[in-house]
């Protein structure tokens, strides 16, 4: 684990949360999204998240748009995403955020065309609504987000429970059981919420 204050050089404008495991596996982004809500809660549910990928071995980071003031249209968030090169990037979806969200979707893909961009969260599981997003997870993302990565980088063809996609056609499609926090929520670490960012907000 580290903190860092920049990306390749790239300024940061406040922590970001970075684990590497290994070179060979998925580099994935985390986005906890700019906007009101952000702003008033931490991303606690990101602390939960990065252990079960640190059990994929996948090298992980963690931004705060919030808390580092990165809206989805400026140059500093076009910057930091392009430096980190994501295989695959997930934002987590609230309710009350979903313009963001959206607005952060329709930024990356001018920013990394291609890569696939995953939502979770409250919004999504209540939903069952994969956005403008390549794929959303029902239900805690623990465990569906690595099983998502077996599908992308893993060569699994079959969908887990509580992942949803589009077909060609646009319609969303998969196993929309929402999976249940007993069964695979594991240990949590703070650390990844940036907490010296936070100190004094």
């Amino acid at each position: 684990w580290c903190l860092r204050q920049s990306v390749d050089g790239v300024n940061c404008g406040t922590i970001v949360v970075t684990m590497t495991i290994s070179s060979d596996k998925p580099n994935i982004l985390l986005i906890w999204p700019y906007g009101v809500v952000g702003s008033e809660s931490m991303p606690i549910c990101f602390s939960f998240l990065v252990p079960q990928l640190l059990l994929s071995e996948c090298t992980t980071t963690v931004i705060d748009c919030s808390l580092s003031n990165y809206h989805p249209n400026s140059v500093v968030f076009a910057q930091f995403v392009s430096h980190t090169k994501p295989d695959l990037i997930g934002i987590s979806a609230w309710s009350q955020n979903w313009r963001w969200v959206e607005m952060t979707v329709a930024a990356l893909r001018e920013i990394v065309p291609g890569i696939p961009i995953v939502l979770g969260g409250p919004h999504i599981t209540s939903t069952e609504k994969v956005g403008k997003a390549d794929y959303a997870l029902l239900g805690e993302a623990e465990h569906t987000l690595p099983q998502l990565l077996k599908l992308v980088h893993g060569g699994a063809t079959t969908m887990a429970v509580g992942i949803a996609t589009k077909t060609s056609t646009g319609s969303e499609t998969g196993t929309f059981a929402v999976t249940q926090a007993a069964t695979v929520v594991g240990h949590c670490s703070l650390f990844v919420m940036a907490l010296e960012g936070w100190h004094g907000t």
